[in-house]
């Protein structure tokens, strides 16, 4: 079991360890918000996660460049009926957002974004994928052509 790891019951995945580590964290937000700030390509105008691994970074990432924050809640969690969650009068002129997630495995979470911020702003787009783990196995097929991964190195 790792230092940060609480008793054995509490699971701390290598993967997602650096967002519950007050030491790596900031270091993380800081380069997700490094990331969005210098954007080549549209203009983001909204962040994007699903779980705790991405909602976590999304955010305290929003917080810090004042961007509006979209939480995509997992099927199996209960939601308060609306999904995704978030605030829609600030999110109605937002034409494109960045997902934020730590890996991508299988691309399902990247689907359930995709397809829960179609459903509700059928007007924004994801601009990128950023991936504060660099891990993926497979380009997310959800994502449309061309939408750029952007890796934490």
């Amino acid at each position: 079991m790792c230092k940060l790891c609480l008793p054995p019951r509490v699971a701390c995945p290598q993967y997602t360890r650096g967002v519950f580590s007050p030491e790596t964290f900031p270091g993380i937000v800081d380069w997700a918000a490094e990331q969005i700030a210098s954007f080549a390509g549209p203009k983001i105008g909204a962040v994007a996660g699903c779980g705790h691994s991405g909602v976590l970074v999304a955010a305290a990432v929003g917080y810090k460049l004042r961007l509006p924050v979209i939480a995509v809640r997992k099927v199996d969690e209960t939601t308060s009926g609306h999904d995704p969650e978030a605030v829609n009068a600030i999110l109605q002129g937002t034409e494109h957002y960045a997902i934020i997630d730590d890996l991508v495995a299988s691309g399902n979470t990247i689907r359930r974004i995709v397809d829960g911020v179609a459903r509700v702003f059928p007007q924004a787009k994801p601009a990128a994928l950023l991936l504060y783990n660099d891990v993926y196995t497979t380009y997310p097929p959800a994502l449309p052509a061309g939408t750029p991964i952007i890796h934490k190195p």
